[in-house]
């Protein structure tokens, strides 16, 4: 978590305002880890948080989005219409419905 929030300050610093900071993890984390690390990058702006956790875990997505302001990006690993539905369902999508 330090090592994370070290980087994007030194990034941020370094670039300001002129360019997007985007995270991503490859799904490696935990639903509470994921949370714990968004809440530690809101004040650098990064302008999305990619698959915090693993794809297939529409839950465990909707959780993360619903405790940080990062917008969160996610999708690129997910093969079907259905995985992409049960996302956008847990998410409250209005397209989705």
């Amino acid at each position: 978590m330090d090592q994370c929030e070290l980087f994007c300050r030194r990034i941020r610093e370094a670039v300001g305002s002129k360019c997007d900071l985007l995270f991503g993890t490859h799904g490696q984390m935990t639903p509470a880890s994921a949370i714990r690390l968004a809440k530690r990058l809101e004040k650098y702006d990064p302008l999305w948080f990619e698959e915090p956790v693993p794809p297939g875990q529409a839950d465990a997505m909707a959780q993360v989005a619903g405790k940080t302001s990062i917008p969160i990006a996610t999708g690129e690993r997910l093969t079907t219409k259905y995985e992409f539905h049960e996302l956008c369902k847990r998410a409250r999508l209005p397209s989705c419905r």
